[in-house]
């Protein structure tokens, strides 16, 4: 649960994690617990943490992913499949592997299964699902 002594705290300063998550469009937002626009709650942060610990999660990369990921799974599959993906994150493992982390508003099980990318708990908000794909 997210107590009212988090107000006027940033997402990313809610999680265990800050400075994994201080840097994605998601951590800059303002927690107001009074807000009608909130869309986040104790889950979302709790889901957060765990997805740092179960992935192995060491840092995002500080200049994105290379060009050549990028372009091979995302921009050309929205150039055949249209804009599925949403809320685009990227992060680096102790392992050394890269996962590509994406929380479209609309369920799209199948497509994403389709293209190899596992759904997990939500991470953007209540209203988004969230999908990954690891990328050795």
């Amino acid at each position: 649960m997210i107590m009212n002594t988090e107000e006027n705290k940033y997402y990313s300063q809610l999680t265990k994690y800050p400075r994994i998550y201080n840097d994605v469009y998601w951590g800059n937002f303002v927690y107001e617990p009074s807000s009608v626009h909130n869309m986040i709650n104790g889950n979302i942060i709790e889901n957060r943490n765990k997805f740092v610990e179960d992935y192995n999660i060491k840092s995002r990369p500080k200049n994105g992913i290379p060009y050549k990921i990028k372009e091979k799974y995302i921009t050309t599959i929205q150039e055949k499949e249209g804009k599925i993906f949403d809320h685009i994150e990227y992060y680096y493992t102790h392992d050394k592997k890269y996962i590509l982390v994406s929380s479209p508003y609309n369920d799209k099980d199948e497509i994403y299964s389709n293209l190899g990318w596992e759904k997990i708990n939500k991470l953007y908000c209540t209203c988004a699902s969230t999908y990954i794909k690891f990328i050795n």
